[in-house]
């Protein structure tokens, strides 16, 4: 009887204990939660920033975020991010359909051991992009006359273009210690013209394909990282 009474006993435990490496919350009412749908700003025609600043409740219960999206005219044709650490508050999502609506959502997911995985998902955002709010990307080089002018694109060839000719793939990234979102503005600038300068050494007069990530690291940095395709392209 009493071996019985102790097998039991592991067994509740083994239930309701989260392992050492989950963030559950087991008492009630401490699940992760959401005060509001995430903010959605237009980056490009083809890319949206999600933030969800100050969204989220008990994120200290939550193991790992996730970012979806779909179009709302077919919702099972969603797409979802790469796994974010909780302390992010931001994504970039690209690839997007210029001018199409999206729905946009936020989901804490929270290890719960041999009780399975629950996944807390944020109301949701719709947005479309629109050419009236695009972002006008200022040539870093253009400050100087003797510096050659390279246009940049998120597409994947420039306007108007007759011929094309491939140059390179250039990159470049820097490690922001720094917690400002102004500070790391800043170096997704001088990244940009570091790209800018590359193409030039390449005999490019423009950069296609562009694309921005920031990571969070586990040391608290963030690593930003910016990269695109150098071509020569006439009109």
């Amino acid at each position: 009887m009493a071996k019985t009474f102790y097998l039991l006993s592991l067994f509740i435990s083994l239930i309701w204990l989260p392992s050492p490496a989950s963030s559950y919350c087991y008492w009630a009412g401490n699940n992760p939660s959401w005060v509001g749908a995430p903010i959605v700003e237009q980056v490009t025609l083809t890319s949206v920033r999600v933030s969800w600043q100050g969204l989220l409740k008990r994120g200290d219960c939550a193991n790992l975020l996730l970012v979806k999206h779909s179009p709302t005219d077919n919702p099972n044709n969603y797409l979802m991010s790469l796994p974010l650490l909780v302390s992010n508050k931001s994504y970039l999502v690209q690839e997007l359909q210029p001018g199409k609506t999206y729905s946009y959502q936020v989901i804490a997911r929270e290890e719960k051991g041999l009780l399975g995985v629950d996944y807390n998902k944020s109301p949701k955002t719709k947005f479309t992009t629109d050419k009236k709010n695009a972002m006008n990307y200022k040539d870093p080089l253009a400050d100087d006359p003797n510096d050659v002018s390279v246009e940049v694109y998120t597409t994947n060839e420039p306007v108007m273009a007759r011929h094309t000719e491939y140059k390179g793939m250039v990159l470049a990234n820097k490690i922001n210690t720094e917690s400002q979102s102004k500070m790391t503005l800043i170096i997704r600038e001088e990244l940009v013209r570091e790209l800018r300068e590359m193409a030039v050494k390449m005999e490019a007069n423009a950069i296609v394909g562009l694309r921005m990530e920031t990571t969070s690291m586990l040391t608290g940095d963030l690593e930003i990282l910016v990269y695109g395709t150098a071509i020569y392209f006439e009109r």
